[in-house]
């Protein structure tokens, strides 16, 4: 709690006494601090500026131990190390934070069985590569079988634009197959996307959007047999980093 309101780097101590049952804490604060260097290392051919769609804080900023372990998270989560910490030291009136990495291999596998009433037994597949340069693009590919659904996919965020670290262009692609005792329709969907992330307000945007051609096929029962049509899909993503912390 001490860390969360600006003490990055307090002395406290704490004493429990048996002869009278008291606990006995002692604090030296020091003064809150604002972040005045944001270093990192081991990051082994990753680009320093692919950190910074990852940061919840900006230099100058006071101190919060909760946003340094925001950006760790979602480093993790993200596939892009196998452990990432922060060591922190003060310096008069500032903090100096130095990430702290150790990197994995950047290719993920998961799988899951489950059932449910709408499908019965399904099975769930995805693949991940989390650093296909070293501006930690990345591709996402997913398969789902049922005995009434089953569908492929793969959508992907390329950092190609020099300069805008925060900057995505997204190609995506969908094709599905959908049975049901009416009918059978196989559909499919492929775009790509312009998207962004960015922190401010304490909060976390994700936006994305772009154009999107759509087919859709009947091969049995009423319905289209062939319709081909445009969209344009868009999406944002909100989230309080309060949240983020919980």
């Amino acid at each position: 709690k001490v860390r969360s309101n600006g003490y990055a780097c307090p002395q406290i101590t704490v004493e429990a006494h048996a002869w009278d049952e008291t606990v006995r804490v002692d604090t030296d604060l020091g003064r809150r601090k604002r972040i005045g260097r944001f270093t990192a290392s081991n990051l082994e051919g990753l680009s320093f500026s692919t950190l910074d769609r990852y940061k919840p804080f900006s230099i100058g900023d006071i101190y919060n131990i909760r946003k340094t372990q925001i950006m760790t998270e979602r480093l993790l989560s993200d596939g892009l190390f196998q452990s990432a910490f922060f060591e922190t030291t003060c310096n008069h009136d500032e903090a100096l934070l130095e990430l702290q990495t150790s990197i994995g291999k950047p290719k993920i596998f998961r799988f899951g069985i489950g059932a449910s009433t709408e499908e019965w037994p399904f099975f769930d597949l995805s693949f991940r590569n989390a650093r296909l340069d070293s501006q930690a693009s990345s591709i996402t590919s997913t398969l789902h079988i049922s005995p009434r659904q089953q569908s492929l996919g793969a959508e992907s965020e390329l950092y190609w634009f020099p300069g805008l670290s925060k900057v995505f262009f997204g190609p995506r692609l969908r094709l599905a197959r959908e049975i049901e005792s009416a009918y059978q329709t196989d559909s499919g969907r492929f775009g790509a996307d312009i998207g962004r992330r960015w922190d401010m307000w304490d909060t976390r945007f994700v936006g994305r959007w772009g154009p999107t051609l759509n087919f859709v096929k009947t091969s049995r029962g009423i319905g289209p047999e062939n319709s081909t049509y445009p969209s344009v899909d868009a999406s944002l993503l909100i989230a309080s980093h309060v949240y983020e912390s919980l």
